[in-house]
């Protein structure tokens, strides 16, 4: 992702950080916060790191949580090591830890004490502006273009001609047509175009120029005609050397008849597929699965060349599947260079069809800004198409997204239906976002027998958000019976996954805090 601000804070400061990373990203500054950010399937440590790295200015979110969060200290100190600029703001009175001192201090931060938030993050959006050199003023107006200049001229007309000034005479024209309208204009169309080019001069009558274009189009015409006309049907090939260019019905019965992962799909291949596919959806079908089989090694050699080049020829007859394919392999540089504007091109062409996962992908172009501003509102967009086609990690984002406010208005009675959809799949992300419904009260009384239910669904399945929720209710004995040893062994399960607190958690459990 593409973004100048890394935002750190303490876990139980997030409803803060969002509204920040909300506020700044409004202004036109791209951020980067945990957890939203973090790409699914890549370590929690080294997506932190690689942010980092990749910002130019910390926000740290500050508090007395802060001081105590042991991954506040390690993100402050890493960006400091990187001589990255840090600004606190201050959202509480307290002071630095002497482990926070040396790098947040009173000429690095910005109070934000008095409400409301949103003051004060306007003015954090001022100097972050300054600092990155981002322009503070509204962009120029567009020059303004000026029209053409015809002049009119009689044939006779005298006088220097500029060079590479093209003028017609219509003077004969402009009056017929003011007097008797457009078909007394074309009756007394005459005069001449006259083009003067390096110091010589042309004139040709506008009566035999008519005549000519005319012609012309009547001659194409018949050329259309007879050329697109449907005629017998060409030679078939097979689908291993070339592919025949689909029609848009042909399209349409190949993204459904291979959409059958879902239950949505179901339905529009039962409507689409009322007339057998085509021998060119057929092909196009054949050649996406052949490039599947080499890609995975199911029943091939693993040969990436080969399919990519069998997906590039099934996305020119414009094949859903395919384009979502190629946009992977431009994602993530699988034998071609790697290209986030080539991929998101793919996925926005897959998406626009309506294949799922095209649908997804876009989404995770959109709310990542990889390759284009980041923007929520369109993510949201397109996470709920796909959701709708039950894309289980699709239904989980859109869930996050209504749950928090993010690019849709908070919605905890929606977020709260697709968590559910996705969770009782079995997706763990959905049943720790289920669990801290239950536990905060989000559109639900709070329940947290219910909520430490879902967080052992998700820690039985290595989710480690899963295991570090699960570990605080036994520290706490909240839903379920207090147990510090059980506490303990499921905030390591979570630490050694990388969980930003659960290290904090064990170093209260070890110090008998």
């Amino acid at each position: 992702m593409t973004h100048d601000v890394f935002i750190s804070y303490a876990k139980p400061d997030r409803a803060v950080a969002d509204s920040v990373c909300a506020g700044l990203e409004a202004a036109g500054i791209a951020c980067w916060i945990a957890p939203r950010d973090i790409v699914l399937g890549l370590n929690y440590s080294r997506s932190i790191i690689e942010a980092i790295r990749g910002c130019r200015v910390m926000v740290l979110v500050y508090s007395a949580h802060a001081n105590e969060s042991s991954f506040v200290q390690s993100e402050v100190e890493r960006a400091a090591s990187y001589s990255r600029s840090i600004i606190s703001l201050r959202i509480e009175d307290v002071q630095p830890v002497p482990e926070l001192e040396l790098f947040v201090g009173p000429r690095q931060w910005m109070d934000a004490l008095t409400p409301p938030l949103e003051r004060h993050v306007q003015e954090l959006a001022v100097s972050l502006k300054a600092i990155l050199g981002l322009n503070l003023l509204p962009p120029p107006p567009p020059p303004v273009l000026k029209p053409a200049i015809f002049v009119p001229k009689s044939p006779e007309g005298a006088g220097p001609v500029t060079p590479g000034r093209v003028e017609v005479a219509t003077a004969a024209t402009s009056a017929a047509a003011s007097e008797s309208g457009v078909e007394g204009a074309a009756s007394h169309l005459s005069g001449a175009l006259s083009i003067s080019m390096m110091g010589k001069k042309w004139s040709i009558d506008l009566r035999v120029l008519y005549s000519i274009c005319a012609a012309l189009l009547l001659s194409l015409t018949v050329v259309g005609i007879i050329f697109l006309h449907p005629g017998p049907a060409v030679e078939q090939v097979a689908a291993s050397e070339t592919v025949p260019v689909l029609s848009s019905a042909a399209t349409t019965h190949s993204v459904a008849a291979r959409a059958l992962t879902t239950d949505s799909a179901q339905k529009v291949a039962s409507s689409s597929l009322q007339e057998p596919p085509t021998q060119s959806s057929v092909n196009v079908a054949g050649l996406v699965s052949r490039a599947k089989a080499l890609l995975n090694g199911n029943g091939a050699a693993n040969d990436e060349a080969k399919a990519v080049s069998l997906l590039r020829e099934a996305a020119k007859s414009g094949d859903a599947e395919a384009e979502n394919e190629l946009g992977q392999a431009y994602e993530h540089g699988r034998v071609v260079d790697k290209s986030y504007s080539a991929a998101f091109e793919y996925y926005r062409k897959s998406a626009e069809q309506g294949w799922p996962e095209g649908e997804y992908n876009l989404a995770r172009m959109y709310i990542n800004g990889w390759s284009i501003p980041r923007d929520a509102k369109k993510a949201a967009e397109w996470y709920e198409k796909a959701a709708n086609q039950d894309v289980v990690v699709a239904q989980s984002s859109i869930a996050y997204l209504y749950q928090n406010g993010q690019g849709v208005g908070r919605n905890y009675a929606k977020a709260m239906e697709y968590y559910q959809k996705s969770a009782d799949k079995g997706f763990s992300a959905s049943q720790v976002g289920l669990g801290t419904m239950y536990e905060a009260g989000q559109g639900v009384p709070p329940d947290y027998h219910e909520a430490a239910q879902w967080y052992e669904k998700a820690a039985a399945q290595g989710n480690e958000h899963g295991q570090y929720y699960l570990g605080k209710l036994y520290e706490k004995g909240l839903g379920v019976s207090y147990d510090h040893a059980k506490a303990l062994e499921l905030y390591k399960k979570s630490a050694a996954q990388g969980d930003r607190d659960a290290e904090a958690g064990i170093a209260r459990l070890s110090n008998g805090d």
